[in-house]
């Protein structure tokens, strides 16, 4: 979750001298760079670069993206730049929860079955993302640390939190772990704005 400000600031900071460095260099990048962005005390520190899309960060960002991710990526593919693309984004709010084996990010039991109820997979507001998962002959098992990525979509974030936690109590693995204070700060600030009133 981020602020304008708090975008603008990780631009301005890290991506725009990011890419300043790399032309001054003669290595001018084209493609996906993902910034691995940790907020500090000191503002935002850079965890990691990767030449991919993050993982999950990505599959918070994508379902809400109303126009094809394909043109701009064909688009850097051929040479061209993407000053003159407008990227089409939905209203909506989206917020992932990971759900990850015992253990993770240390040592982690595998081949623990999963049980994905229908009242998920019918949810047309919840996405699954899977990660660490794999089928045998006894159906769908953990194979990973993170194991699925539940994405709740909503009007709210409130809305797309309920509904990926709700995804995330009700999948079924011994083991099962995962972080309900995702979006903390931001309901935080929210509630601090309502009672400033």
């Amino acid at each position: 979750l981020s602020s304008a400000p708090l975008l603008a600031q990780v631009q301005n900071d890290i991506i725009t001298p990011t890419l300043a460095a790399l032309a001054e260099d003669d290595a001018e990048f084209r493609g996906i760079l993902y910034a691995g962005i940790m907020l500090t005390e000191d503002g935002p520190r850079v965890v990691e670069f990767n030449c991919r899309f993050g993982d999950p960060e990505t599959q918070v960002v994508l379902p809400l993206l109303k126009s094809s991710l394909l043109e701009p990526v064909l688009e850097i593919a051929r040479g061209g730049r993407l000053g003159d693309t407008t990227l089409e984004w939905s209203p909506a709010a989206a917020l992932t929860t990971v759900l990850a084996s015992e253990g993770y990010p240390g040592s982690y039991p595998r081949s623990q079955a999963i049980h994905i109820p229908e009242s998920v997979t019918d949810d047309p507001d919840v996405l699954l993302f899977h990660a660490g998962t794999k089928f045998d002959s006894s159906g769908l098992e953990t194979s990973g640390g993170r194991v699925i990525a539940a994405t709740g979509l909503g009007t709210t974030l409130a809305q797309a939190a309920s509904k990926s936690r709700e995804a995330a109590d009700l999948i079924e693995f011994s083991g099962k772990q995962f972080r309900k204070d995702i979006g903390w700060r931001e309901f935080a600030r929210a509630e601090q704005s309502a009672e400033a009133g």
